[in-house]
């Protein structure tokens, strides 16, 4: 009967082959890519410039948003440069991961791999869309968005849209390069080129007027040109 369970492995096979193919694709993509950030880690910088805009933050009331959790690597990023009493609201609808798994699993290992920041952090998972995040949320304005889930044009539009609806102090985002046009001309389009950049990771904020608060911005930030 080894036939039959040969038969049966190759049969598994030809069904998934497009997850094989996705995964040998992203597998390459990574190897080929190993300074870049890709599926929500961030570079050290990145990292630096992510923490002083949570701090900047903090100089708001309201939850943080982070809109594209994946499996929660800038998550616990966000929730470890927080204060532990603010709230950081997490979303994903988990129909896409760089290892094909399935939005079943996808879900039970992203809510494993955040369970001490859900139970430490004041860190809440929306296992939802985007859209239907915005439709349902009642709370009160939120000091800081972080955007990184959709990468196209109309995806990340929805995203600042409702940002800048909501008059969201600090708003951010990851993936401001050549590799995602998409999110570089919603972000353009939106802010008319007025954010600050540095490597991938762009930022809109109204600066304030203390020396030492732009003494920071400046350390922290390249600005982009208009």
């Amino acid at each position: 009967m080894k036939w039959l369970s040969s038969f049966q492995r190759i049969s598994q096979f030809v069904r998934n082959r497009h997850l094989i193919s996705s995964f040998l694709e992203n597998q390459e993509l990574f190897h080929e890519s190993e300074e870049e950030s890709l599926w929500g880690s961030v570079t050290d910088r990145e990292e630096e410039a992510l923490k002083r805009l949570v701090q900047r933050a903090a100089l708001h009331p309201g939850p943080i948003i982070e809109i594209g959790t994946l499996f929660g690597l800038t998550t616990q990023l966000i929730a470890s440069a927080k204060e532990p009493t603010r709230k950081l609201i997490t979303v994903d609808n988990y129909s896409w991961n760089p290892f094909a798994l399935s939005p079943k699993h996808h879900l039970k290992f992203t809510h494993r791999a955040l369970r001490t920041c859900k139970h430490l952090c004041n860190v809440e998972i929306f296992d939802g869309d985007n859209v239907t995040f915005y439709s349902q949320y009642q709370g009160e304005r939120p000091s800081m968005i972080f955007i990184d889930a959709q990468h196209t044009y109309e995806g990340v539009s929805i995203d600042l849209n409702w940002a800048v609806e909501r008059n969201i102090p600090v708003i951010c985002g990851h993936d401001y390069s050549l590799r995602w046009p998409g999110v570089m001309r919603a972000v353009d389009e939106c802010f008319t080129g007025k954010i600050r950049l540095y490597e991938s990771l762009w930022s809109h904020f109204e600066p304030s007027d203390t020396r030492a608060e732009r003494h920071e911005v400046a350390e922290a930030f390249t600005s982009h040109p208009a």
